[in-house]
């Protein structure tokens, strides 16, 4: 998948992790196959940005967020919507235990909503506000993990409790990172 140039805000990255997921700039789907060196389109209008939720992916078209059970589903425009208000092209999203998280760059806030009924959860607070988040995940147990910088500064890995924001695992410096994808909370 050399030289294939997506610019994307979101990135789903289903189990078994055969498939990842972006938008690209034209407003379509991008499946890459990364077993086979493969990248295969779904033509949509307007996919701001894209997530795993249920088995399948959960997809910004603008104005509106549909669940399609699989890639073919997309394809063929056979999807059901979702009473999701979120922004993508906002911040950094993910999705875990029925909710939908979305960051918004400097606010120091992660916004959540309730993907089955549209319900607006109260906003959760983040260490270091004053950051781009570069990657979220809300996938992986109790918590939800980000990466974040500002300017010059170290990256930043931190782990948060997802129903209350509290510090789980201190903000620390981390690698260079664009992206997060948790697989396990064991040590």
């Amino acid at each position: 998948l050399a030289g294939a140039a997506v610019d994307h805000t979101n990135l789903a990255w289903p189990a078994p992790y055969r498939f990842a997921y972006v938008c690209d700039p034209t407003g379509s789907l991008i499946r890459y196959d990364l077993e086979q060196d493969s990248i295969r389109t779904a033509p949509l209008i307007g996919c701001d940005g894209v997530t795993e939720h249920d088995g399948g992916l959960l997809v910004d078209l603008g104005s509106r967020w549909t669940w399609y059970a699989t890639f073919e589903d997309v394809q063929t425009s056979t999807g059901a919507d979702r009473p999701l208000t979120m922004d993508a092209q906002v911040g950094a999203l993910s999705s875990g235990q029925g909710v939908m998280y979305r960051t918004q760059d400097f606010a120091g806030v992660i916004h959540r909503q309730e993907i089955a009924t549209g319900t607006v959860l109260p906003y959760m607070p983040w260490a270091n506000p004053h950051r781009l988040v570069y990657g979220l995940d809300a996938s992986v147990g109790p918590v939800v993990a980000l990466v974040a910088r500002h300017a010059e500064t170290p990256t930043l890995l931190g782990v948060y409790d997802r129903t209350d924001g509290t510090v789980l695992v201190k903000p620390r410096p981390t690698s260079a990172s664009y992206g997060l994808s948790c697989e396990s909370l064991d040590p």
